[in-house]
């Protein structure tokens, strides 16, 4: 199962897996699927995904669940329009309260960057936040990766973040994700489907 948060993300994720709707697009959650692959698109912020994610979890079961979708970079070497897979989450109440950290032990065909991902519902635009969560350990930031990893935990299913970055995390942060989401998007899905097929 491969779970996104922005309608942007369903429908680039739907249209390059090849992916049948068997919802309508005023439903949340909406799924999207074929006999190998379900797609489901939470909306966004950890409730959101914890509600939404729960529910399909608990009608069916999957090997494993990728959280996927655009996230801000904190680190130099890690730019916008990269792609980075990760089996580590740290979850964030706000910038200066460190929650819960999740590790995947997903064992299979993936290459991860061993990057950490640090889920904060803020959008990351000073260089004081950026240190910040950079000293806590922190390389990418999302919004929903803690919740989908705590949920997944839950129920048993392993699960890694697989993740474009659209953006550093500055004062350009909000105008790059815009610029560069739909490009992001493509890439990332397209990383996707290789990685699907690959399993």
């Amino acid at each position: 199962m491969i779970t996104c948060a922005l309608a942007l993300e369903f429908n680039e994720a739907r249209n390059q897996l090849g992916l049948e709707e068997i919802t309508t697009k005023k439903d949340i959650p909406r799924i999207a699927q074929n006999r190998n692959i379900t797609l489901v698109y939470t909306g966004i912020g950890k409730i959101n995904s914890s509600i939404h994610l729960s529910k399909i979890l608990t009608q069916s079961s999957f090997d494993l669940v990728i959280d996927s979708g655009t996230c801000g970079s904190l680190k130099e070497n890690i730019k916008p329009f990269d792609i980075v897979i990760s089996k580590k989450t740290i979850d964030f109440y706000n910038l200066k309260q460190r929650g819960t950290e999740f590790n995947s032990n997903y064992k299979g065909n993936i290459l991860s960057n061993d990057t950490t991902v640090g889920s904060i519902e803020s959008s990351i635009t000073t260089s004081n936040s950026v240190d910040m969560l950079k000293n806590m350990g922190v390389d990418i930031v999302t919004w929903e990766s803690a919740a989908i990893f705590a949920v997944s935990k839950n129920f048993n299913t392993e699960v890694i973040s697989i993740r474009g970055v659209t953006d550093s995390c500055n004062g350009n942060t909000i105008s790059d994700f815009k610029q560069n989401r739909v490009k992001v998007c493509k890439k990332l899905y397209n990383r996707i489907k290789t990685f699907c097929n690959s399993v």
